[in-house]
């Protein structure tokens, strides 16, 4: 009973870490996010396998967060036909509006 009670304790204080410890790790896996580039700002412009345009998207442009609630269905259906034509939910985003203005006019028509 003692060796378990030992064995916890050690194991407690082997995972216990100090703040300066705690912000080297993080420090050091937060940091890998700011040396990925942006997919979406390359030049380079080929067409998927399912011939859909990638997207086209200024070095200059910032992202910026979009957050809205759509109902289950919907999601699952944008998700589906954006997996089946090898697509990120944000080319499928930029489709979706380009297919409304051809639909409805550009900003700049009315």
């Amino acid at each position: 009973m003692d060796d378990a009670l030992a064995y916890r304790g050690r194991r407690e204080e082997q995972e216990i870490m100090s703040r300066d410890d705690v912000g080297k790790v993080l420090g050091a896996w937060v940091g890998k996010g700011s040396n990925v580039s942006n997919p979406l700002q390359s030049g380079n412009a080929t067409r998927t396998s399912n011939g859909i345009d990638p997207i086209p998207m200024a070095a200059a442009d910032d992202m910026a967060q979009l957050n809205f609630k759509v109902p289950r269905s919907m999601k699952r259906r944008i998700k589906q036909l954006a997996a089946r034509d090898s697509i990120t939910l944000l080319a499928m985003l930029y489709h979706m509006v380009d297919l409304y203005e051809r639909e409805h006019g550009g900003l700049n028509s009315r």
